[in-house]
């Protein structure tokens, strides 16, 4: 027998590991914006499973506040001169400290700045660094090569 949607929407999808993930979220900032509140609705329920989460920011901003409501742990990193690629240093400390298995970069320069800092750790104890793709044109060619 084959499920339905409706059985997918009612049941779980996927099962819960039997030792809780520690996973760091990673955003450009806390204005309001899609990713930003797709990772503050993410990072909420697998904190609600057990797992442990901690969003970084590289700017502070009006999401602050429900973050805090949810009680999720948050960083919010300096950058000289606003540079993201100044953080660097600031994120390869924090997951140090950290030590989450996975880094979810919610957009592309924040996946190549956690690619970055990841690699400044020893190799054993690099967590896997993962991008979330959105709405994009990555499928979209230049007319010349269609």
């Amino acid at each position: 027998m084959s499920a339905t949607m409706s059985d997918r929407a009612n049941g779980p999808m996927v099962s819960t590991p039997a030792a809780p993930l520690r996973v760091v979220m990673l955003l450009g900032g806390l204005d309001v914006g899609g990713a930003e509140t797709q990772a503050i609705a993410l990072a909420a329920e697998l904190q609600r499973h057990g797992h442990r989460v901690e969003l970084i920011a590289l700017a502070d901003g009006p999401l602050r506040a429900a973050i805090e409501s949810h009680r999720l742990v948050l960083q919010v990193l300096t950058r000289v001169a606003g540079l993201a690629l100044t953080a660097v240093p600031s994120l390869a400390r924090r997951l140090s400290v950290s030590k989450p298995q996975v880094v979810y970069a919610f957009l592309e320069v924040q996946w190549l700045l956690a690619l970055a800092a990841a690699s400044r750790m020893p190799i054993d104890k690099r967590p896997r660094v993962v991008l979330g793709l959105r709405t994009s044109d990555y499928d979209a060619r230049p007319a010349q090569l269609k």
